[in-house]
């Protein structure tokens, strides 16, 4: 029962966060709407593998330096 019961906690919280989240950004392009003409222009995902490979030298490889 108290596992069932923080588990339940556990989504209400990660739900709360996201909706926050939500919100939060939803305004903050509301009030600024160059941002949201602008668009998004780049995107980068860094995935370590813990082998001691630098992310951003990976990155560098693959795009050139970044500014």
């Amino acid at each position: 029962m108290n596992k069932k019961i923080g588990v339940i906690g556990a989504l209400f919280l990660i739900s709360l966060l996201v909706a926050f989240q939500a919100s939060v950004a939803k305004s903050y392009s509301a009030e600024n709407p160059s941002i949201r003409a602008r668009g998004v222009k780049n995107v980068i995902v860094l995935i370590g593998d813990g082998m001691g490979v630098g992310q951003m030298e990976i990155t560098r490889l693959c795009y050139g330096h970044l500014h």
